[in-house]
């Protein structure tokens, strides 16, 4: 049976969002397997997440363009968590494998082994999963979703620098870049 300690997805939270340099120098240095990953952070962040998501459509609601108050009925709204879930913990996986592919071709050289890249596309969402966690706020909810989801290409940036061992190769970056930015946009659609 899997034990959720909150404390320590808090604390790990707190350094991601307010250290990512020193909270990947802290990940490097741990030994920590893909599964070890879904079960500490991944799936109570993902769930943390579509919960918001329908706390925000089905309960809320949200306002159309009209101006009017919309809110998607239950069971709607409960197949969008279940959706929106799975889609976090799969898109999260395959993003690594994606990644890990262009990181061992022979132009990049990426040191890294498939739970190194797994955990550079992990923990560099985190703040992406606050993110969608704060936008059932009213107003500034997709404010900082928005705002969460830039500041995690940074975290990411970051990561593959001292994870992966790239270096300064500003093409592998960029595409790197682009790559998140891609998966992350067609979740955005989703939420």
């Amino acid at each position: 049976m899997v034990r959720i300690d909150c404390e320590e997805i808090w604390e790990r939270g707190k350094l991601v969002l307010g250290r990512p340099r020193g909270a990947w120098e802290v990940i490097k240095g741990e030994e920590i397997s893909i599964k070890g990953v879904y079960e500490k952070y991944l799936v109570v962040l993902a769930f943390l997440s579509s919960a918001s998501v329908f706390l925000s459509n089905s309960v809320i609601g949200y306002e159309n363009v009209q101006n009017v108050v919309v809110r998607e009925g239950f069971f709607s709204g409960l197949i969008l968590f279940g959706v929106l879930f799975l889609m976090e913990l799969f898109s999260v996986y395959l993003l690594s494998v994606v990644l890990e592919y262009i990181g061992k071709s022979p132009i990049f050289f990426s040191k890294g082994g498939r739970e190194d890249f797994f955990k550079v596309v992990s923990f560099s969402l985190m703040p992406v999963f606050i993110g969608h966690f704060l936008m059932f706020l009213p107003i500034v909810g997709t404010t900082l979703g928005v705002l969460f989801w830039l500041y995690s290409i940074y975290v990411f940036f970051l990561g593959v620098g001292i994870i992966l061992e790239i270096g300064n190769k500003i093409p592998y970056i960029f595409l790197s870049i682009a790559v998140f930015s891609l998966v992350m946009s067609f979740l955005s659609l989703f939420s």
